[in-house]
């Protein structure tokens, strides 16, 4: 994925072919993917920024959101 604008997209279209194909190793790209995700907020500092990173960026809303349909 590198040189890709947006890796994060990409490795979720990636579980999206996986989920719907279902394929076990959906599951395991997902938390990887939430776990990226999670990784890069926490360096943000500025609550403000981390909350609009979580929630604004269209593809870390929906790896979020699916996360955590997924796991509960």
């Amino acid at each position: 994925l590198e040189g890709t604008l947006e890796p994060l997209r990409v490795y979720f279209t990636c579980y999206q072919v996986l989920s719907a194909a279902a394929d076990p190793r959906a599951q395991a790209i997902l938390f990887e993917l939430f776990q990226l995700v999670r990784m890069q907020a926490e360096k943000i500092t500025d609550l403000e920024l981390r909350h609009s990173f979580l929630n604004r960026v269209a593809v870390n809303r929906q790896i979020n959101r699916t996360f955590e349909r997924l796991k509960g």
